[in-house]
């Protein structure tokens, strides 16, 4: 698609057209199957921006609630460290590898986290730009990156025991996430045979993407 296409859709999409631009828009994607699947992409990619968004509103929000409650906690949270310290200090060494082991797989997910997150802030920011070529060296980069972690591996992988269900939670919607965006910039790339391959997969798990994802399954199963 050419700059002009794309801004004529994103001004569909944002309901700016005029009565006769509008008519005459709709008419040209019924004869244009690109140019309407290209709209359908475009309109679920911002559908899904939009709820990031949102999201992302609320959680800073509960974050200044939570922020004026942990500064009452910190004394506390502090001398329960310095607690666990002298614990670790005096348990026999075969018993300290082991905790070493658990806080070496703690900091593993942590980076696991970081970089999830880093990579989906780059990933949206370069797609809402329209910068395709960006978002997949993004994608590249968390592809080849040691700290990948794929949904079984988590679900699976004995490293993992250590979290708390909420982290769990936390890294499983990271990943997610960046399974949606993979399948959204393959299909706008043009990749719809991996595209296809990844969504079976993908529509089968619960998300906030579920909706959204069957529709894109449908619309590229079509002959």
């Amino acid at each position: 698609m050419d700059e002009i296409t794309l801004q004529r859709i994103d001004k569909y999409l944002r309901k700016e057209m005029s009565s006769t631009e509008k008519i005459y828009f709709e008419q040209e994607m019924l004869n244009n199957e690109e140019l309407r699947k290209e709209v359908e992409v475009t309109f679920l990619l911002k559908k899904s921006l939009d709820d990031r968004q949102r999201k992302l509103l609320q959680v800073k929000r509960w974050t200044n609630k939570k922020r004026s409650l942990s500064l009452k906690i910190l004394s506390v949270v502090s001398v329960a460290a310095i607690l666990v310290l002298a614990f670790i200090i005096n348990i026999p060494e075969n018993q300290q590898y082991a905790a070493n082991d658990v806080v070496a797989k703690n900091e593993k997910v942590v980076r696991t986290q970081q970089k999830a997150q880093k990579v989906i802030q780059s990933m949206r920011h370069s797609m809402e730009k329209g910068n395709d070529s960006e978002a997949m060296q993004a994608l590249d980069d968390w592809e080849t990156s040691p700290e990948k972690i794929t949904m079984n591996q988590l679900t699976c992988d004995s490293q993992a025991v250590v979290l708390s269900q909420s982290e769990k939670e936390t890294l499983k919607k990271d990943i997610y996430e960046l399974q949606w965006l993979k399948i959204c910039l393959l299909v706008k790339q043009g990749e719809k045979n991996e595209a296809l391959s990844l969504l079976k997969s993908f529509v089968s798990m619960d998300g906030r993407y579920k909706e959204n994802a069957d529709s894109l399954l449908k619309s590229l199963e079509q002959p």
